[in-house]
């Protein structure tokens, strides 16, 4: 566990870097190894820590979705820059993974949560909805016995118009 700790942090220390065209560092550890893709302005692309217990990714440009999360994404949203990342394989050896996305759409809670129920419609979600300080939230959950479970958040967007929609996908 230590070890990708200090891969970790070795990530980040590379993180800052030159201008220019794009370009991909990989550095190696005992413990693992490290791939940094950055941007031709030294922009952090995507970033791979990969150990004897699995990978992460993290993706830092905007429109970058994952392809696995299981779920049709609300037409029209974009992915949040910065806010979509993957891990495979860190489940004590078995393998495993979770994929996750921030996406945010012009439209009115109320279009995006009609959206989901329709195309949810057949795999029993279980579904919940509250009203807090910052507005309305909903959330569809598909956890059955099969080893992958689907959660999307939704809520009205506190920073700016419209809708955020969180997805994430879990392969147990």
């Amino acid at each position: 566990m230590r070890s990708i700790w200090v891969l970790i942090a070795m990530a980040i220390l590379v993180v800052s870097g030159c201008k220019g065209k794009d370009n991909t560092s990989v550095y190696s550890t005992p413990g693992g190894q490290v791939k940094v893709e950055k941007k031709g302005n030294g922009d952090v692309k995507e970033l791979t820590v990969t150990s004897e217990k699995g990978t992460v990714t993290f993706r830092t440009g905007k429109g970058e979705i994952p392809e696995d999360l299981g779920v049709p994404i609300y037409p029209g949203a974009d992915a949040e820059e910065g806010r979509t990342w993957s891990m495979k394989g860190m489940n004590k050896g078995k393998e495993g993974g979770v994929s996750s996305t921030f996406l945010h759409s012009d439209d009115g809670i109320e279009k995006v949560i009609a959206f989901y129920k329709k195309e949810l419609k057949g795999r029993t979600p279980k579904f919940f909805e509250m009203t807090s300080p910052n507005g309305r939230m909903a959330n569809f959950a598909i956890d059955t016995d099969a080893p992958v479970s689907i959660n999307i958040m939704i809520a009205e967007s506190p920073d700016k118009k419209g809708t955020q929609v969180h997805i994430t996908r879990i392969q147990k």
